[in-house]
């Protein structure tokens, strides 16, 4: 959590740096640990293999919260912004407001960051698409085994379901 320096007086542009800094640091590790995860995990769908899946759960859910505390310190520097009336459109606004010692490393942390949100959209995607994949074909496995893999009409006068291990009235 980000505090304000003496009990809630302004911030000196040191502490905007430092804060700046700290934040970022923090989001890029958090970004890249996540990367690394979605990785395995997209490798461990594609060989559905479930106990690795099971096994990265604990860890991509403890980074979710860390890229949560990430964004809710994000919206802290923002609103702490807006009450000292600089820029709090976003970090990059903040940033280029502020005479920082390392005006460049800020500025590369944050388009390195916005970079690696890209990259994590993406893979989140990826998987998904991956996920909805097995799905449809867990679902059509499931269609085979209560049809007898026979493809009959589900409606009409003479619609009648038969054979199949599930739906087989004979057995």
């Amino acid at each position: 959590m980000i505090q304000q320096s003496s009990a809630g007086q302004r911030m000196g542009h040191d502490d905007w740096e430092t804060a700046l800094t700290g934040l970022l640091d923090d989001l890029l590790q958090t970004q890249q640990a996540m990367l690394e995860i979605l990785d395995q995990k997209r490798n461990a769908m594609v060989r559905r293999d479930l106990e690795k899946i099971r096994e990265l759960q604990p860890r991509e859910d403890q980074l979710c919260q860390q890229l949560t505390a990430c964004q809710e310190r994000r919206n802290e520097l923002l609103a702490m912004a807006r009450v000292a009336q600089l820029p709090d459109g976003n970090l990059d606004q903040l940033s280029r407001s502020l005479p920082l010692t390392n005006d460049s490393g800020v500025r590369e942390k944050l388009s390195n960051a916005s970079h690696r949100a890209r990259l994590l959209k993406h893979q989140s995607l990826t998987n998904w698409i991956i996920a909805q994949r097995n799905l449809l074909h867990i679902s059509q496995l499931l269609e085979n085994i209560t049809t007898g893999g026979r493809i009959a009409p589900t409606y009409g006068k003479s619609a009648r379901v038969t054979g199949g291990f599930m739906l087989d009235q004979e057995a």
